[in-house]
């Protein structure tokens, strides 16, 4: 199957992200969507523009997010240089960077998985969550899983029928959108994550999406290379910006 080289804006991507790893709650203003989490995850917590915005409604959002005790900080698409320029000059601080990669789900699905490899599981088993805890995705993120509204699922992967690997997916719309896939460090480069990507695809696929996408760390080498591999394509990036220091 020939798959059609992705064409999606940055922001019905972005969109498909806050649908599927959603903060607990969020307020809407004039100039930006305001995202509450008590988590620690940036993508549940960023606020986002909704068009040119002064340095007053920056301010005024800022002193709402401080308010909830969590630290001002903006989410900043590579098709917003203006806005970019205009958090630097207010001392917000550049910081992970990211890439969106998107591929047709029908081209990736078709993809061969051994069998009793890779298993679709709702809601995560807690060897799962033992899994991303150990790989950096804490407990308090993995509640945001449990909280989306959307169709969702984990995929469960397995090594010489030994717990390997775990990863998330949610749909929204034409969309499904993987998150937290992480490996056990000594099931690496044994073909498991493009196995649980081709899974994901396939449930995506039954969920009526046209697209898989995902964010990557901009320093996450292997893991582009392995999307790149499938013959994912980088289609947008992002960063975000505020006063943290690290």
């Amino acid at each position: 199957m020939m798959a059609e080289v992705p064409s999606l804006p940055i922001s019905r991507l972005a969109r498909a992200v806050w649908v599927t790893w959603p903060g607990e709650d969020s307020v809407e203003t004039p100039a930006f969507t305001l995202r509450r989490s008590r988590d620690d995850s940036r993508r549940s917590r960023a606020a986002s523009a909704h068009r040119d915005v002064s340095d007053a409604e920056i301010a005024q959002a800022a002193e709402m997010m401080a308010g909830w005790g969590q630290p001002a900080m903006f989410w900043v698409p590579s098709d917003a240089p203006a806005l970019d320029a205009q958090l630097a000059r207010l001392n917000y601080r550049s910081h992970d960077g990211a890439h969106y990669y998107l591929i047709e789900a029908a081209s990736l699905a078709a993809r061969p998985i051994p069998p009793v490899t890779t298993f679709e599981i709702w809601e995560p088993l807690a060897i799962m969550a033992d899994i991303w805890a150990e790989q950096g995705t804490s407990r308090a993120r993995q509640e945001v899983m449990a909280r989306a509204k959307c169709p969702r699922v984990s995929i469960f992967g397995r090594v010489d029928a030994r717990p390997a690997a775990a990863a998330y997916i949610g749909a929204d719309g034409e969309v499904a959108m993987l998150h937290a896939l992480v490996t056990l460090p000594q099931h690496r480069r044994k073909g498991l994550g493009g196995h649980v990507m081709a899974q994901a695809a396939r449930w995506a696929s039954r969920q009526g999406c046209r697209w898989l996408g995902l964010a990557v760390s901009e320093g996450n080498i292997a893991a582009r290379a392995l999307y790149a591999s499938l013959g994912m394509v980088a289609v947008g990036s992002y960063a975000y910006r505020s006063r943290e220091t690290r």
